[in-house]
């Protein structure tokens, strides 16, 4: 659990927020300031960023767990047992489960373009 944690709420380079900043550069003239997926037609170019961005974070946590000896499944699992009773676990959670959210997805990436005009 530490090893993610670092990974996600690191800030240095190969980290979860480095790796979101790579890859919201690369992919931001897809996206524009102040969009909400409820409000706008969504476009293919959002849906294929959403899925290669995904398979890379997956990609990476799948790799930091089974660098513990445990299966994915294993992982979720004990996070939800934890979860219950630790109020970090909890957030951190929830902050995984966000990220697999097409709609947040949309948000941060539009949260990337205002921050970058």
């Amino acid at each position: 659990m530490r090893k993610i944690e670092d990974f996600y709420f690191g800030d240095e380079e190969g980290t979860g927020e480095h790796m979101f900043n790579n890859f919201a550069q690369k992919h931001a003239h897809h996206f524009k300031p102040h969009m909400r997926v409820t409000e706008e037609e969504n476009k293919l170019e959002h849906t294929l960023a959403y899925q290669e961005f995904q398979k890379i974070f997956e990609g990476k946590l799948e790799e930091l767990v089974q660098s513990e000896n445990l299966s994915v499944e294993e992982f979720y699992t004990e996070l939800r047992k934890h979860s219950k009773e630790d109020e970090d676990c909890a957030v951190f959670l929830h902050v995984i489960l966000s990220i697999s959210d097409y709609q947040s997805f949309v948000e941060m990436m539009s949260a990337y373009c205002e921050q970058n005009q």
